[in-house]
């Protein structure tokens, strides 16, 4: 029986720069992703991992530096707004279904006044708090969401990049030694 063997070729990086690579570091990380999110996670909240993945993997350099940053920041920033949300309903007692989701349509609605016209990262910071106050009624569980949601965001963050730029430097030691 013949074995299965991958090999690597200058032929299949040259001329094609950035497709292939691109290409590789999306299914790697994505597979990666998925992986440790029906291992570690199945309940679903790792899906944040696996989408994070999926934004920010870019075939650009610069352009991925920047998702990834837009991303990030911006999930950091929704993250507190969300907490600080919570935080002022349980305060001002206004923990009904109703001001929740009040509050989520109005960050959801700026989230995709922001969505078309950017920049990408005020659409993360509104759509954060959005999908955080839409998950449950009690704000302690919220609030993990939140915290999930940032963890999770930045695990997919690192595993895009990590991948992506290994990648990107196998394709140019490959494309540098066929030359």
């Amino acid at each position: 029986m013949a074995g299965f063997r991958i090999t690597l070729s200058t032929e299949m990086f040259s001329g094609l720069s950035v497709v292939i690579p691109y290409a590789l570091a999306l299914f790697v990380s994505t597979g990666l992703a998925t992986f440790i999110v029906l291992e570690y996670w199945p309940n679903g909240l790792g899906a944040w991992i696996i989408l994070t993945v999926l934004v920010v993997v870019q075939p650009e350099r610069e352009t991925m530096k920047t998702k990834v940053a837009y991303r990030v920041g911006g999930t950091l920033i929704g993250g507190l707004i969300s907490i600080l949300l919570l935080f002022s309903l349980e305060i001002f007692d206004l923990q009904s279904g109703y001001m929740q989701l009040f509050l989520a349509f109005i960050c959801i609605s700026l989230a995709m006044s922001y969505y078309q016209s950017g920049p990408y990262w005020i659409f993360v910071t509104f759509i954060t708090p959005g999908v955080v106050l839409l998950d449950s009624n009690q704000a302690s569980d919220q609030i993990k969401v939140a915290e999930i949601r940032v963890l999770f965001t930045l695990i997919g963050a690192v595993v895009a990049v990590l991948i992506a730029v290994s990648i990107r430097e196998l394709a140019k030691r490959v494309r540098y030694s066929g030359s």
